[in-house]
C-alpha cells in the first residue's frame, strides 16, 4: 500500500524538513518510491537534501504561495499528481511514498483548502493518508499543531487519516511539554495515534548536514559525501542514532510488496 505524509504547516524551525527527509530515506530503504514534493518556497530544504540522491524517487518544487493566488486551491498540482502516479502502474510500478512538505504558518490556509480534500478515494487507490505534526519543547509547535487533530478527529475514526506525531527532543528538550499538553488529548481522542521520538539530535550536526546539502538519513546511510567537520565520532553517532530511528518507523514503513531498484 503506498502512503501520503502530509507534514503539517505549524511553526517554522521544529524540523519538519528533517522528518521529511527521514520519511524520503526511510521509504526508499523499505522499496519504496519516494514522491517529494517541497512546497516551502522560501528555503526549499526538502529539495536542496534530497536532490543528490540516486535512489528511485520523483522531487518536485511547487509555490505554495502562487497556487493560493489562483482560486485558493494550494495543492491541487499536487493531488493532480499523485492521482497521476498511482492510477499508471505500468509507468510507475510498485509502492509510493509521498512527502509533502509544507510551508511554516500555513496552517490556516490549509484547513480552508482540506474542507474539500478527496478524503474517501485515497483509500480506492490504496493509499493511506497521514497528517504528521513535530512538537518540541516550544510551546508554539503544540498550539500549532492541535487545529489539525481538532480539524480531523472525526475523519481518523472513520479511518480516513492517521495522525503521527514526532516528539523532537532537540537538545534533550520537549518531553516535559508534550506529556502536559498534548499526551492526554492524543490519550483521550486519538489513542491509536503513533508517536514516534527523535532523540539525541545534535542542532550543530543538523547544521552542518543542511550546509552539506544532504540529509540525516543519508548519512546514517553511508551513502551522504563525507561532511569533515563532523569527524568519524559525529558520522558515528549519526549512523548509530539512525538505526533506532529506522527500528522506530518500522511499522508504519514495512516493505514494500513490489520494490523498486536504484538508477543506474
Amino acid at each position: 500500500m503506498s502512503k501520503l505524509f502530509l507534514m503539517a504547516g505549524t511553526k517554522g524551525g521544529i524540523g519538519k524538513t528533517l522528518v521529511a527527509t527521514l520519511l524520503a530515506d526511510l521509504s526508499a530503504d523499505a522499496g519504496y518510491r519516494s514522491v517529494l514534493f517541497d512546497c516551502d518556497e522560501e528555503n526549499k530544504s526538502l529539495f536542496h537534501a534530497m536532490s543528490g540522491r540516486k535512489v528511485d524517487q520523483i522531487l518536485e518544487r511547487y509555490s505554495l504561495e502562487a497556487e493560493f493566488g489562483n482560486d485558493n486551491f494550494p495543492l491541487d498540482r499536487v493531488l493532480n499528481r499523485l492521482f497521476e502516479i498511482e492510477q499508471n502502474k505500468e509507468h510507475y510500478p510498485g509502492e509510493n511514498v509521498f512527502v509533502i512538505d509544507l510551508k511554516a504558518g500555513s496552517t490556516c490556509k490549509m484547513l480552508e483548502w482540506m474542507k474539500l480534500f478527496p478524503f474517501p478515494m485515497l483509500p480506492e487507490l490504496n493509499v493511506e493518508l497521514y497528517i504528521v505534526g513535530i512538537v518540541t519543547g516550544d510551546p508554539d509547535s503544540l498550539m500549532t499543531y492541535l487545529p489539525w487533530l481538532k480539524e480531523f478527529e472525526v475523519r481518523a475514526g472513520q479511518g480516513l487519516v492517521r495522525f503521527l506525531t514526532i516528539l523532537n527532543q532537540v537538545d534533550g528538550n520537549g518531553r516535559e511539554q508534550f506529556q502536559r499538553y498534548l499526551k492526554p488529548y492524543l490519550e483521550k481522542k486519538l489513542p491509536d495515534a503513533p508517536v514516534i521520538p527523535l532523540e539525541n539530535l545534535s542542532r550543530r550536526y543538523m547544521t552542518l548536514i543542511r550546509a552539506a546539502g544532504t540529509s540525516y538519513g543519508q548519512i546514517g546511510r553511508e551513502g551522504a559525501p563525507q561532511i569533515p567537520e563532523l569527524g568519524f565520532m559525529g558520522t558515528y553517532r549519526i549512523q548509530n542514532e539512525f538505526e533506532k530511528i529506522r527500528q522506530r518507523f518500522a511499522s508504519l514503513l514495512p516493505p514494500a510488496v513490489e520494490t523498486v531498484g536504484e538508477h543506474e
